[in-house]
């Protein structure tokens, strides 16, 4: 089942990360300060040639969508970091898979969704 759940980014971390302060999952139920991992993909660090490119993509492909965007299929459990994988939808475009097309990240094997 794919769970979509409306967010406001705060904060884009890296070209596969970012952090929202509140994330309203329905029925009055919030998650607070939540950090977050786009699942299937690896974005250039920013360390790397291509990092700060990852990250100005993924900021612009949320600043064409006014900031909001949708998370699809949440993983139940956590990465190492704490983070949650999921894919970020924006003008009904997965931004995972956009990074992707743009050469801005390669396929990330076991970082898949699992299935709810």
């Amino acid at each position: 089942m794919t769970r979509d759940v409306p967010i406001v980014v705060s904060r884009v971390i890296d070209g596969d990360s970012f952090f929202c302060e509140d994330v309203d999952l329905g029925f009055d139920v919030h998650l607070a300060k939540q950090s977050f991992r786009l699942a299937r993909i690896n974005a250039w660090e920013l360390k790397d040639a291509k990092g700060p490119e990852a990250k100005a993509f993924f900021e612009d492909c949320l600043a064409r969508a006014g900031g909001s965007a949708e998370l699809r299929k949440f993983r139940s459990k956590r990465d190492k970091y704490r983070r949650w994988l999921c894919e970020i939808w924006a003008n009904d475009c997965c931004v995972n898979d956009l990074l992707l097309d743009a050469g801005l990240a390669v396929p990330a094997y076991g970082l898949e969704e699992e299935e709810c």
